[in-house]
């Protein structure tokens, strides 16, 4: 089984219905992250093999991929059946790691180069720790507002 992702600001709905039809693929796009995700089958005697056929089919796909996954029936059944688990963050802890409030959490996240929630619950939207964290290290912060008071001696 293959997962490949790709950029997706160039792929329009025929050109996703040709992907599909090219590949036999499933194929999702996160308009929200700008990515296209097809998953795939291919057969091949060594994974390496299995590799170079996935992306020689991969070239369906009209941007240049950005990552790919290639495991064996047996791995891709036992992936899915228990994902590994991941250290998410909603915008409680985001807050925190950032040093601001939740609000501020919430206006952060509709800028373009926050990144985008990996899924979306009652509670509101999980980021993984790792995202914000590099979001973190290449934000800009500016301190705004009041400044506080000088201590009493």
């Amino acid at each position: 089984m293959v997962r490949v992702t790709a950029p997706a600001g160039l792929i329009d709905d025929e050109a996703q219905i040709a992907i599909t039809e090219q590949l036999n693929a499933g194929v999702i796009v996160d308009t929200a992250a700008n990515l296209l995700t097809a998953v795939y089958q291919v057969t091949a005697p060594t994974l390496r093999m299995a590799a170079d056929v996935a992306l020689g089919a991969a070239r369906a796909i009209p941007a240049m991929p950005i990552d790919l996954q290639v495991l064996s029936i047996e791995d891709w059944i036992a992936e899915q059946e228990n994902p590994r688990p991941q250290d998410l963050v909603g915008a409680a802890a985001a807050a925190q790691l950032l040093g601001v409030s939740r609000q501020r959490v919430g206006q952060l996240a509709e800028r373009p180069d926050f990144p985008a929630p990996i899924a979306r619950i009652s509670a509101g939207p999980v980021w993984t720790r790792a995202s914000v964290h590099a979001f973190m290290q290449r934000w800009a912060r500016k301190i705004t507002g009041r400044p506080r008071k000088a201590a009493s001696a």
